[in-house]
């Protein structure tokens, strides 16, 4: 009995020598007894995950190997970083996804009430005798032109007035030549 606790002692000392590290970032793993230990890795291992998670989210096991290697971790201890460093980016943009949804929802809602108030307008103008498609539109006002405007109409008018002249006399003209009077050329 007394050995059986010397050898879980030992085991344990090792697993807190494996765990001491001098940055927040860390794995909880299960040791032998099921207890719960948090595994705190060095920036340098943080860092080289992050690059590694950077280049494929997802791990092969020849990746999963060589990492593990490369940082002095057990393989599952790679594997668990791997899984909650996807959830961690799942979380962030589900977050991300919501906030998004909520402002367009506000969005749609501002323009719900809108619309309702303008249908209510013209239910009004309905109820009122009015026909919803003709609203009442008040008179124009006069409009002033500038002077340079105003003689480009003033001769576009006289042009205009010239070329009816004209035409009238032709008509005149016409008209004198079928009943055999006076055309201005005898």
């Amino acid at each position: 009995m007394e050995n059986r606790s010397s050898l879980r002692a030992m085991d344990e000392d090792e697993e807190s020598e494996r765990s001491i590290g001098t940055n927040n970032k860390s794995i909880i793993m299960n040791n032998k007894n099921g207890v719960r230990k948090k595994l705190r890795l060095t920036k340098e291992q943080s860092t080289l995950l992050e690059e590694s998670f950077t280049r494929h989210s997802t791990l092969n096991p020849a990746r999963k190997q060589s990492l593990a290697e490369q940082l002095n971790l057990k393989q599952r201890q790679v594997e668990v970083w791997f899984q909650n460093r996807r959830a961690r980016t799942k979380l962030k943009q589900t977050e991300v996804d919501c906030e998004f949804w909520k402002k367009r929802c506000e969005s749609l809602g501002d323009e719900n009430r809108r619309l309702k108030k303008e249908l209510q307008e013209l239910r009004s103008f309905n109820k009122n005798g009015a026909s919803p498609l003709y609203i009442q539109i008040p008179k124009a006002t006069i409009l002033s032109m500038c002077p340079s405007c105003e003689r480009m109409v003033k001769a576009h008018h006289h042009d205009q007035a010239a070329a009816k002249n004209t035409e009238d006399l032709n008509v005149v003209r016409k008209s004198n030549k079928l009943q055999g009077g006076f055309d201005g050329t005898n």
